[in-house]
């Protein structure tokens, strides 16, 4: 039987997801959530979707849809938010990067998860892309004889991560935006740096 999904956050990623689910066999879309109403409808005409599970409210597609699990690809400050309601319902949470906005969101939902027994995991798709498996094996089969260093490039489109920042100054809302851009991809230093500073 397959496990059941509810995708809150049907922008450019969230709609990927939606695709996804539909073409993997062990999965049934059985929800799409966004506060975006003509995101929503965009979604439902590109990735097939009926009208019926198109929601504007996280809790109502969770009451109505019967979903087992979440994934989360809405904006990152409401990560924490999403991600709380579906835990609190006993929800399987898959959610986007950047986890939370903060430590102490992060380790709220971590105990959150555990206290509920629900899995919770934070997206991590590049270590399953060909390329890595093709190092990873050219590496463990010696083709390359022994490495002593390797220099990693990794090149996007910049872009200006949105977060909640109502009650920053502009000093801080610039720091928030670098650390929150940097824990994107080195969240286990991140969390270090941050329990060091205090």
């Amino acid at each position: 039987m397959a496990i059941t999904v509810a995708v809150a956050g049907v922008g450019a990623r969230g709609s990927e997801w939606v695709r996804e689910i539909k073409a993997a066999p062990a999965f049934e879309l059985v929800a799409c959530i966004d506060i975006d109403s003509r995101a929503l409808e965009r979604a439902s005409q590109s990735c097939e979707v009926p009208p019926g599970q198109c929601f504007l409210d996280l809790h109502k597609a969770i009451s109505e849809s019967g979903c087992q699990a979440v994934v989360v690809a809405t904006p990152a400050d409401c990560h924490a938010k999403d991600c709380d309601t579906a835990l609190s319902h006993n929800l399987a949470v898959l959610v986007e990067k950047p986890f939370t906005a903060s430590l102490a969101e992060a380790n709220h939902l971590v105990l959150l998860a555990e206290s509920k027994a629900a899995p919770l995991l934070v997206a991590q798709n590049y270590r399953y892309l060909r390329s890595f498996h093709t190092v990873r094996r050219v590496i463990q089969e010696g083709t390359l004889g022994r490495i002593g260093m390797v220099v990693c490039h990794y090149y996007r489109v910049p872009h200006k991560m949105i977060i909640s920042t109502r009650f920053a100054t502009s000093s801080e809302q610039k720091s928030m935006e670098l650390l929150l851009t940097v824990s994107v991809c080195h969240g286990r230093s991140f969390r270090k740096e941050l329990q060091h500073a205090r």
